[in-house]
């Protein structure tokens, strides 16, 4: 967040208000996995569960989403209709892939809340869209600037980050906390 302020006030993109919106995301990031780790809610599917960390996560993916359409929209990209089509069949064989093996044992549990199980479910979906306007972004027209490519891989990150939390979560893989942060840790760098 910081690195991305101090880069908008150096540098001063001509459209700054997308770039914003995308440090306004890293902000309720941020928030929400601080409160994520006071209140506990990893690993809670209970009725106890705070939902507290996701009233700042998914404003944080808006923001993002938001972003991204902005520099879709300074950059003409709008109008490539093949890329879009491009972006949906791959997100779609995504969403195929991601809905067996996550959505659906997710939704199975019969022991745990049904809000936490959609809360858990949600960001894998979100993010596989935010993967193909970033997407769209990168392999759009002739230009094609690094910063676009490493915005993509940021992307892809929160995509195998949410995916592998949500696994997690759900008790489909074992891993250890610093292991589920470092796709987390590749979307800001």
């Amino acid at each position: 967040v910081i690195a991305g302020i101090v880069g908008l006030l150096c540098h001063r993109p001509v459209i700054v208000w997308p770039w914003w919106s995308m440090v306004t995301a890293g902000v309720l990031w941020t928030v929400a996995g601080i409160v994520r780790e006071v209140t506990g809610a990893t690993g809670d599917l209970s009725t106890g569960r705070s939902l507290l960390p996701d009233m700042f996560a998914l404003p944080g993916y808006v923001a993002f989403g938001i972003a991204l359409h902005g520099l879709l929209a300074a950059r003409g990209v709008d109008r490539e209709r093949d890329l879009l089509l491009d972006g949906l069949m791959i997100a779609t064989g995504a969403s195929l892939a991601v809905h067996h093996f996550l959505v659906t044992p997710t939704l199975a549990l019969t022991d745990s809340w049904v809000v936490a199980r959609l809360a858990i479910v949600i960001y894998p979906s979100i993010s596989m869209w935010l993967l193909v306007l970033a997407g769209r972004l990168a392999f759009s027209g002739l230009e094609r600037s690094v910063a676009s490519f490493l915005l993509l891989g940021g992307t892809a990150s929160l995509v195998v980050g949410d995916v592998v939390f949500a696994a997690g979560e759900i008790g489909a893989i074992e891993l250890g906390e610093a292991v589920l942060a470092v796709p987390y840790l590749l979307v800001p760098a």
